[in-house]
C-alpha cells in the first residue's frame, strides 16, 4: 500500500515564488520539505504544480537578467547593490542554472558514436 502523498495545492505557490527568486528545483525541494525524486515526482502528477514550476523557473531566469542587467547599467534595484556584486559570478549563474539558454555549446565534427550520441541528448551541436 502506498504511503499518503504530502503534495498539497498550496505547494504551487510556494514553489514558484521561490524559483522566481533564482533557486533551483533541488533547493526547492528542500524549502518544501521533500526529496528531489518526490519534487520531480509530483511535477510528473500534479499539471498545476509542474505549470507553477515552469513559470518560477522563468521568473527566476528574469531575475538574474535583471541583476545582470543592472550590473551593467549601473541601474539601482531595491535590495541590489551593482557596486556590491561580481559580474563573472551572475554570469557564472546564468550559464550553469540556466545551461539550456546560456550553457556553452561546442561544435564537433566528430561523427563517432559517442559524438552522435551527445549530439542527440543535445550536448553538443
Amino acid at each position: 500500500m502506498a504511503r499518503p502523498t504530502k503534495y498539497k495545492r498550496a505547494f504551487c505557490k510556494i514553489a514558484e515564488d521561490y524559483l522566481a527568486q533564482g533557486y533551483s528545483k533541488e533547493a526547492c525541494a528542500g524549502e518544501l520539505g521533500v526529496s528531489r525524486d518526490t519534487l520531480y515526482e509530483w511535477i510528473k502528477r500534479h499539471t498545476e504544480f509542474s505549470d507553477s514550476i515552469k513559470k518560477g523557473e522563468a521568473k527566476g531566469l528574469a531575475w538574474y537578467e535583471k541583476l545582470l542587467r543592472a550590473k551593467i547599467s549601473g541601474q539601482d534595484i531595491k535590495g541590489f547593490d551593482p557596486k556590491k556584486s561580481d559580474t563573472a559570478c551572475l554570469i557564472f549563474a546564468l550559464k550553469t542554472r540556466f545551461h539550456q539558454v546560456y550553457g556553452d555549446r561546442i561544435k564537433f565534427e566528430d561523427e563517432s558514436p559517442h559524438m552522435l550520441l551527445l549530439k542527440a541528448m543535445g550536448k553538443i551541436d
